[in-house]
C-alpha cells in the first residue's frame, strides 16, 4: 500500500526499510551515520541528503557512491548543497 511512515529518534530504533530517506544533517554527522542509510534505504530506493556547503558536493558523492548509492542529481541554493542518490545493492 501506499502510505508515509514518518520517524524522529535514533536510527538504532528503526527496525524497517524504506523507498525514501530524507536527512538533513551537518556533515560530520552525515558522514559519522552514512553507513547506516544503506540498512535503511530498499535496493533500488532512494535517499536525499542536504544540510552541507555546496563546496562539500564531491566529498558526500564519494561517500555515497562508497555506501552502495548512486548519485542521481546534485543541486545548491543559496550556498547549500543536496543530493538525490539512488541504492544500487
Amino acid at each position: 500500500t501506499d502510505c508515509i511512515h514518518m520517524f524522529a529518534g535514533s536510527l538504532e530504533a528503526i527496525e524497517a526499510n524504506f523507498d525514501l530517506v530524507i536527512a538533513n544533517l551537518v556533515p560530520s554527522v552525515l558522514l559519522k551515520i552514512g553507513s547506516s542509510f544503506k540498512s535503511l534505504v530498499e535496493i533500488g530506493g532512494f535517499l536525499v541528503i542536504s544540510g552541507f556547503g555546496q563546496s562539500r558536493l564531491g566529498d558526500m558523492q564519494l561517500f555515497l557512491n562508497q555506501q552502495g548509492f548512486n548519485v542521481e542529481l546534485k543541486c545548491n541554493r543559496n550556498g547549500w548543497g543536496a543530493m538525490l542518490a539512488k541504492r544500487e545493492h
